[in-house]
């Protein structure tokens, strides 16, 4: 373990002592607020949503403990991978709770059996644990590829083993870099390797400029990158370095809607229910 760390789990402590101290005062203080806002509690939910997401993250981070210091390496790196499953799995039930989400699953009945590629449709922090959320009951092991920067997030740091995720340095040697997804890929076994094809969370403006970037380095696929109105235009290096690398995989594609971070933005605001769609296709 290195980076952030020792900075980031005494700080997440504190504050979640704070917060499991000061229940009572802000319970009460943020259920007056939302009264006299005319019964938008969104102080409430954004609190009881900060002492969650504390407590589950200590309770990875504890229990990670016991599993980097018990059994062999083999061992280990497969039980950070099920801890890791656990506790993305149980962020998006809280999320499910907190927002009043109405969750519906499409196409989940052609799901086999592994190895995978997932590719996932990124429009906020939410959908961060939609794969470990909806492959849950399959019990597959998910292996990452994420940027770098995302190690500041101690659970992150902590179960994220570079034997098993793949952390790309956005600024790094392009060579270098594919190669960290095509040697994860390679070694998938009836694994998953999960992937954000668009590199980064969707919004209008970002959507405009990545248009406009493609229009002048591929001419050729501008009008394929104008056609994209809800996702940004896909960085296709990653995605097609695990294919290459993983040519027995299953290619699993999920899109959803409800969880754009207007819609929860939105949602937190007026305390109203998310109506949201989760779309599994594989081939």
């Amino acid at each position: 373990m290195r980076g952030f760390w020792p900075l980031t789990i005494p700080l997440y402590f504190v504050v979640w002592t704070a917060l499991t101290a000061l229940v009572p005062a802000w319970l009460l203080l943020s259920v007056l607020i939302g009264a006299w806002r005319g019964r938008s509690f969104v102080v409430l939910r954004l609190l009881v949503f900060l002492w969650v997401y504390l407590s589950l993250a200590l309770l990875t981070l504890l229990r990670s403990i016991e599993v980097r210091f018990g059994g062999v390496r083999v061992a280990r790196d497969e039980a950070l991978l099920r801890l890791g499953g656990w506790y993305g799995a149980a962020l998006f039930a809280w999320c499910v709770r907190l927002l009043s989400m109405s969750v519906v699953i499409e196409g989940k009945e052609h799901l086999t059996e592994g190895p995978f590629v997932v590719l996932v449709r990124h429009a906020s922090i939410v959908d961060a644990a939609l794969p470990a959320a909806l492959l849950a009951e399959k019990r597959i092991r998910l292996h990452y590829v994420l940027k770098a920067e995302l190690r500041v997030e101690p659970c992150i740091e902590v179960l994220g083993s570079p034997r098993v995720h793949a952390f790309i340095d956005r600024e790094g040697p392009p060579l270098r870099e594919r190669r960290k997804i095509a040697t994860l890929a390679r070694s998938l076994g009836d694994d998953a390797i999960v992937l954000y094809p668009e590199g980064t969370r969707f919004s209008e403006a970002k959507r405009a400029r990545d248009v406009e970037l493609l229009a002048r380095a591929r001419p050729e696929l501008a009008a394929i990158g104008a056609s994209m109105t809800h996702v940004l235009p896909p960085r296709l290096v990653g995605p097609l370095a695990a294919l290459d690398a993983a040519p027995t995989a299953d290619c699993l594609i999920i899109s959803h809607r409800g969880l754009e971070c207007e819609a929860i933005a939105s949602t937190f605001a007026r305390a109203a229910a998310v109506a949201f769609r989760a779309v599994e296709g594989s081939g």
